[in-house]
């Protein structure tokens, strides 16, 4: 008989998106195992008539019980743990039968795509996820929050071996902004990562997670102190180094250090030469110091380097639009008005909300000088009837001296 597998998944007022989540699992479930830890919503009740078996669990503000319990519970030779905020692209969940057969392999690691809001849209993250592994009662999770199975699995077998399969991909929107507000996650995961790092103070993969949690509330200067304690006592080989990095240039860079972070970025790349966002940091310091030609070449690297490994987990807005901007901006420092058009353009093609790219258009277009000229030549490229467009155009030009035309912009609006 061929191994089974369990779908474990732990809720509290999920029923917005709990059907969603089992019933893309079910490919793979041979059963499924809901623990409810206080639903106050439909939740216990769409698990049932999705033939789950619901259990209670009382939240004490430790995710590591509460997923413990569900274990507990499955009798398949396989855990698949998902969120409920979460689902497999189509067809994917059927591929964990095929994985199953592999004998040489504790656990799997997959691909997540994390949704995430700007102010005007939606952009996506991807990275990687540990979500599938053999069942033993030794194999139990650890810590309060962003718990961690693989300490367990390896004291069980030092030499188990773990696969990373990015061809099967998850759906993550617990990150949209809707979603962190509701749950007010950002406040109970500081909350809970703080009591983590006063029981482990020295643990490499509770200071990162602790620094990402300040990173989140905008606390660069904290963000920076647990990334560096995490740098210190990580292998570059573990699987979060190339995301450590990346933030960890990133709080350096919002907190102001910025020759740090130049550093860190460069060190970085010794490490990781194929590291996209480590390439577009440097591209940015450069260009802010007026090395433009350094820079030109930084963000080339990151566009030749954007389809690198999901745990890189680099934004799919950095190495496109992002970068197309910049080196639109080194080709203006450089008098090629055509080039840095042509790089503006294909930014905005990616992103028509991006506003830094329509403004440097309009810089270019000189509308102070050439009203019309302008108006004749944007209106090639957008569609200048939508009331936002004109809005967010009215206000460029308006920066840029054209007063006049701002004024027929809006005065059209109305």
């Amino acid at each position: 008989m061929a191994d089974r597998i369990s779908l474990c998944l732990i809720v509290k007022d999920e029923a917005a998106y709990l059907a969603r989540a089992i019933e893309s699992s079910r490919a793979a479930a041979d059963e499924i195992i809901v623990v409810d830890t206080g639903s106050r919503d439909d939740s216990p009740a769409i698990a049932r008539r999705l033939g789950a078996k619901v259990f209670h669990f009382r939240w004490r503000g430790d995710f590591s019980a509460a997923r413990n319990f569900a274990l507990e519970q499955a009798t398949g030779e396989w855990i698949l743990f998902l969120d409920a905020d979460e689902e497999f692209a189509e067809g994917d969940a059927q591929k964990l039968r095929e994985i199953v057969a592999a004998t040489d392999v504790e656990g799997y690691f997959f691909k997540i795509i994390n949704f995430y809001n700007t102010e005007n849209r939606v952009e996506q993250a991807p990275d990687v996820v540990f979500r599938f592994f053999r069942n033993h009662p030794d194999h139990r999770y650890e810590g309060r929050v962003h718990e961690q199975i693989i300490p367990a699995i390896m004291r069980r077998n030092p030499e188990a071996r773990f696969a990373i399969r990015e061809d099967i991909t998850l759906f993550h929107y617990g990150y949209l902004e809707a979603n962190l507000t509701a749950k007010r996650k950002r406040e109970r995961n500081l909350q809970l990562m703080e009591q983590e790092a006063a029981r482990s103070p020295d643990d490499p993969v509770v200071n990162f997670h602790l620094g990402v949690e300040y990173f989140r509330q905008g606390n660069y200067s904290r963000a920076t102190q647990a990334f560096l304690r995490a740098a210190a006592g990580s292998s570059p080989a573990v699987v979060y180094g190339p995301k450590l990095l990346k933030y960890l240039v990133q709080s350096l860079y919002l907190a102001g250090e910025k020759d740090e972070a130049l550093r860190a970025a460069t060190n970085g790349l010794a490490v990781y030469p194929d590291h996209p966002y480590l390439h577009f940091a440097r591209g940015v310091l450069l260009f802010e110091k007026g090395d433009y030609a350094a820079a030109q070449e930084a963000f080339l690297q990151a566009r030749a380097h954007r389809q690198c490994p999901a745990y890189y987990a680099v934004e799919e807005a950095v190495t496109g639009y992002q970068t197309l901007y910049y080196l639109g901006r080194c080709a203006e420092e450089r008098g090629d008005l055509e080039e840095a058009l042509a790089h503006y353009l294909a930014a905005v093609r990616e992103n028509t909300e991006f506003v830094p790219a329509v403004a440097r258009i309009v810089h270019i277009l000189n509308p102070r000088e050439y009203p019309e000229d302008t108006v004749e030549s944007l209106n090639r490229v957008f569609d200048l009837s939508a009331p936002r467009a004109r809005r967010i155009l009215a206000e460029i030009f308006l920066a840029e001296g054209a007063a006049e035309l701002a004024r027929r912009f809006l005065q059209a609006e109305r």
